[in-house]
């Protein structure tokens, strides 16, 4: 995964999985990629979202998400601070900044405990020191549905798709939040009858 900083371009993100039972590890670059430094080894075996510190006026900062933790690295000593996630292990991770500030989504697999919904997708606007479930009518039915991808708009970071493999009365498609995932309506609502056809 690669995330260059918006606030400055040489200043570069990458993010490596775990390799041969080795941790994940996030470098940085300063020269447009031209040599990099390891800043700290992370829990978990996938980095799933780099978001820079510039977001919050901070540019010494990098707040990374795993599939197992959500960590925040100082790129001067290297310190890490390790925030609350909601859930794990987490899909999938994005984020922006708009005119009202950085908001942080991700993404864990929605299941039912009981007679309650725990999983699915939440909202952080204090860059990852807490988070809130967004998943309002996306759990309207008694069946457990299936999410797998956001797409968040990087400057109007209320908006939001997700995708969704599995919904209640066969439906498959795309989500739309236009106020942080407060609300969800559909975007593409198909089914496997009209979606897949011969052609798939």
């Amino acid at each position: 995964m690669v995330r260059v900083d918006p606030a400055d371009g040489d200043h570069i993100y990458i993010g490596l999985r775990s390799w041969w039972n080795g941790p994940a590890k996030i470098m940085v670059s300063d020269d447009r990629g031209a040599s990099w430094r390891i800043l700290t080894e992370l829990p978990g075996s996938t980095i799933k979202a780099i978001f820079p510190g510039s977001w919050w006026d901070k540019s010494k900062e990098v707040t990374v998400i795993t599939d197992e933790a959500c960590i925040r690295i100082s790129e001067l000593s290297g310190d890490t601070t390790h925030l609350p996630l909601p859930d794990t292990p987490v899909i999938h991770a994005e984020g922006g900044k708009g005119d009202s500030g950085p908001l942080i989504y991700m993404l864990s697999e929605m299941r039912k405990s009981g007679q309650e919904f725990i999983g699915g997708p939440y909202r952080s606007s204090d860059g990852g020191e807490s988070w809130t479930s967004v998943d309002s009518n996306l759990t309207a039915s008694a069946e457990t549905p299936v999410y797998n991808i956001f797409a968040v708009s990087q400057n109007n970071p209320e908006v939001v798709y997700l995708s969704c493999e599995s919904f209640t009365d066969n439906k498959i498609g795309i989500f739309k939040t236009t106020d942080s995932g407060n609300s969800w309506q559909w975007s593409l609502c198909e089914d496997w009858d009209s979606y897949i056809t011969n052609n798939f």
